[in-house]
């Protein structure tokens, strides 16, 4: 793992900043390696798993991907988010017929799930720290959506190593992670 970043003074929304600017400066060689890289550690772990629905993102701008999975551990049933008003996610099973949202980010036009259906959440973070705190892009969509799943589900943060923080100050309404997900493997969190 890539070592960690950045003294804890600095405010979530200047971590974010950071972690933004530090994931813009990838190349995309270097996503695309990363991308492979985290897709094997997550097929890994998903094929040992017996058959279940399974939240996924489709990365954006210099966002890790995790698309691969979507072959290599096809056991699965997956869904993703369709961002709604008011700045709430649905969960719709991934099908073929993909559109680009208003921020471009590709979306699924598939059955409705319910959130309490998901398993397995893999979420996307512009940054994290080992405490299993996450920094999203600020508009709180993965927080409310988060409020929705079932206390079972496993919640795994997909980012480069290099968004990695020394420490993130949780807010009240943060639900940690069970695990990061990065190019060097599955950290799994002590709750």
């Amino acid at each position: 793992m890539t070592a960690a970043f950045w003294v804890v003074s600095l405010s979530k929304q200047q971590l974010r900043e950071q972690c933004k600017k530090r994931r813009n400066e990838l190349t995309s060689e270097h996503v695309k390696s990363n991308s492979v890289k985290l897709s094997d550690h997550l097929s890994q772990h998903l094929n040992t798993l017996p058959a279940s629905t399974i939240a996924i993102y489709f990365s954006f701008a210099n966002e890790i991907s995790i698309d691969s999975i979507l072959i290599d551990s096809a056991h699965h049933r997956y869904v993703a988010p369709v961002v709604k008003p008011g700045a709430e996610l649905e969960w719709r099973e991934v099908d073929h017929q993909l559109t680009h949202n208003e921020f471009g980010i590709r979306e699924p036009a598939g059955n409705l799930v319910a959130a309490n259906e998901i398993r397995l959440f893999l979420m996307p973070l512009v940054g994290f720290d080992l405490n299993g705190n996450r920094i999203g892009m600020g508009a709180g969509y993965y927080d409310r959506a988060l409020q929705g799943i079932s206390k079972d589900c496993q919640k795994i943060g997909c980012a480069h190593g290099i968004q990695q923080c020394v420490n993130i100050t949780a807010d009240p309404w943060d639900i940690p992670l069970d695990a990061i997900a990065t190019e060097d493997g599955i950290i799994w969190l002590s709750s």
